[in-house]
Parts: C-alpha cells; structure tokens; sequence
C-alpha cells in the first residue's frame, strides 16, 4: 500500500484481526516521510457474494441495500448509524459461517436479519419485520 499523504511505499507495523467481523485493522508508517496510518482490509462481498432472487435469478449481493434497511430499522436510535454498520458485519459473519457459500437467498437474509435485530433492539426487529418480511 501507497501513503496517503505522499504516495511512497509503507510497511505494516502492527495489525489485528477482528473479533467481531471478517476484517484486519494494520497499522502503516511510511517509509518516505514517516507518517502514521490505520487502514482495514475486508472482503468485498458485492463481488465474492451472488444473491438468488424468490424468481431464482442470480444477482451480485448488494452490502448497501442491507445497510439500508438496518438503517431504516434502527433509526429511532442515538448512534443509529454506528449500531447498523456493526449490525451489517454481524449478520454477514454469521451468515456466512453458517450457510458455508457464496450464494445468499432472500430468505437467509431477512431471517438472519430479523434473529440479530431482535436480540439487539425489539423495536428495531418489529419495524424490520413489518416492512421487510414478506
């Protein structure tokens, strides 16, 4: 990776797995002009994923659209926005380590979806289930 303050190579002093999703957190310092930076690498589902419509049509899975309706969901919430993008991580994690593929149907998603919103918030997982579960 390239620095982002002037483009020169950079080295990994410290990095980290995540606990709670598919993620590194690595620690940067610029061999050029030293400077310090956190980056995160993790999966790019929108490309590793495919995600079957009720009519069996295969399309890329979309993380935004799941963002979106966690957003929706959670909305009456302070951090609202923080609580959805660590909803999406988990939901995505479990997921995957439980289906075992790259295909995700539409009923995988909204079930797990449901499970994890109703364990975090019951408000949240009532509004979820009133506008996204069919």
């Amino acid at each position: 990776m390239v620095c982002i303050y002037c483009s020169s190579k950079t080295n990994v002093f410290n990095s980290r797995q995540s606990r709670q999703s598919f993620s590194t957190w690595r620690r940067r310092r610029c061999s050029k002009c030293s400077s310090l930076f956190t980056t995160i690498e993790k999966p790019n589902y929108n490309q590793s994923l495919l995600f079957k419509q009720s009519d069996n049509q295969m399309m890329p899975f979309s993380e935004e659209k799941l963002l979106i309706s966690l957003v929706d969901s959670l909305k009456h919430r302070i951090n609202y926005l923080e609580d959805a993008v660590s909803l999406k991580d988990t939901i995505l994690k479990q997921l995957l380590s439980e289906l075992h593929t790259s295909i995700i149907t539409h009923s995988d998603i909204v079930n797990k979806t449901y499970s994890v919103l109703n364990r975090f918030d019951q408000a949240a997982s009532t509004y979820y289930k009133a506008y996204f579960m069919n």
